[in-house]
């Protein structure tokens, strides 16, 4: 019996090995080959890394730019310092060997998605999610991308695994890296930042019904405590940079004032088309710079710089546009509530379905982006009847970014970030039916 689990345990390690060497070498081959032209927010983001890098500014113009598109303050700042801070460590300006070392942290989530997965139901389920994860292809083209999504779902994964095991086994250590590794994805994409709290706070409504706060409400707060270390500088330098409390990034006022613009669907494209058909002459003057839907151009940041300029002549952009998005939900809410739920639930299907990019849209690459989602609710399902507090946590994370999604911009970059979370609950329904099988066969 002990050989025969031996054995087991020998075949899913030589399993793993194999899959985790097949998801390299094709992350590295979008690294090395980069087969895809850089889309704007990577473009932006390797320009504040060479900015920092070169005299330690912070700013996503080129040398000698006097305006920006966008504030560089709307970018989250965890990729650029780790992109600069990869510059100074090899002494120049190197993207391939940027993009080769996040190939690396991408591929170092397939291990952590085994781990996650056997977590949740045994090695059976930790396979099947690491072997989702190592051929996504949206995953793959993202590795030649200067884009945060990788990165993202390897900080979501390890924080995520640290968490749980935590909760197994109470100590200082573990509470105070999850913590640290919540602040690390937070930095990258701010939207997580909630998260820093919600998990401690899942894990202390468990303690407290228990009858065991005391000891809980402590390791919280070191958890808190080691996001806070990791976020506390970057909010300091804001505030001393732009004179007010930003704890990351000042993006928000943007993708909320999209994300409930109601006559748009909250769809960026659509809004663009809205606002410029009802300002002629900015349209004409835009369109003689070439195509309005070129996304290099960042025709809709223009567009929106100038309806918040001329709403909120004293505010900055963000600023400007959180209050009108602030506005626009009040209005959505009172005068057209039917319309506003509609669109809600339309932009959190949106999420969840729609392809991240375009290989996703073509099958059988379709149909398994579909049935990756399906079987992550069926396993959420099944482990809500076995394992309660850890369905709890991961229907917490599902349900906090499809309302992020909904309230915001529906963008499916939002699913790659989850996509260690799906894969391990999609291995949730097969490990139970093989489990059941072997014991029938027994």
């Amino acid at each position: 019996m002990e050989s025969g689990s031996r054995n087991r345990a020998t075949a899913i390690w030589a399993a793993l090995a194999v899959i985790a060497i097949a998801g390299l070498g094709l992350r590295l081959h979008y690294a090395v080959e980069q087969p895809f032209r850089q889309p704007p927010d990577a473009v932006a983001y390797q320009q504040i890394a060479e900015n920092l890098y070169r005299d330690g500014s912070f700013d996503v113009r080129p040398p000698g730019v006097a305006h920006e598109l966008q504030p560089t303050s709307s970018y989250s700042p965890g990729l650029p310092l780790l992109v600069a801070a990869l510059y100074w460590l090899t002494g120049g300006v190197h993207p391939t060997l940027v993009l080769i070392t996040l190939e690396l942290v991408g591929s170092a989530a397939i291990p952590l998605t085994l781990l996650l997965g056997r977590q949740l139901a045994g090695p059976i389920a930790g396979l099947f999610a690491a072997g989702l994860l190592a051929f996504y292809p949206a995953l793959l083209e993202y590795q030649g991308l200067l884009l945060t999504e990788p990165l993202a779902a390897f900080l979501l994964s390890a924080a995520l695994l640290v968490f749980l095991r935590a909760v197994e086994r109470p100590s200082l250590r573990p509470w105070l890296a999850d913590g640290a590794l919540l602040g690390l994805l937070a930095l990258v994409r701010p939207e997580y930042l909630a998260i820093v709290v919600l998990l401690p706070l899942a894990w202390l409504v468990r303690e407290w019904r228990q009858g065991r706060l005391r000891r809980a409400a402590t390791l919280a707060g070191i958890a808190l405590l080691g996001a806070v270390a990791v976020l506390v500088p970057w909010t300091v330098r804001n505030f001393i940079v732009l004179d007010r409390a930003v704890p990351v990034s000042t993006g928000g006022g943007k993708a909320l004032y999209i994300g409930t613009y109601l006559d748009a669907d909250g769809d960026g494209p659509k809004l663009r088309e809205l606002l410029l058909a009802q300002r002629p002459r900015l349209r004409e003057r835009l369109s003689q710079g070439g195509r309005l839907d070129d996304t290099s151009r960042q025709v809709l940041e223009r567009v929106l710089a100038e309806v918040a300029r001329t709403r909120y002549p004293d505010l900055e952009t963000d600023a400007a546009l959180g209050r009108m998005g602030r506005a626009n939900l009040i209005d959505d809410v009172t005068e057209r509530p039917a319309a506003f739920a509609g669109m809600l639930v339309d932009k959190a299907y949106e999420t969840w379905t729609d392809a991240a990019r375009r290989v996703m849209e073509r099958e059988p690459w379709r149909a398994i982006q579909l049935g990756v989602v399906i079987l992550a609710l069926i396993g959420l399902a099944t482990l809500a009847a076995r394992r309660r507090f850890e369905a709890a946590v991961c229907g917490l994370l599902l349900a906090y970014m499809t309302a992020i999604s909904a309230l915001l911009i529906a963008s499916p970059r939002r699913m790659l970030v989850m996509a260690p979370l799906l894969a391990a609950l999609a291995g949730v329904g097969p490990a139970y039916i093989g489990c059941w099988l072997q014991e029938q066969r027994s």
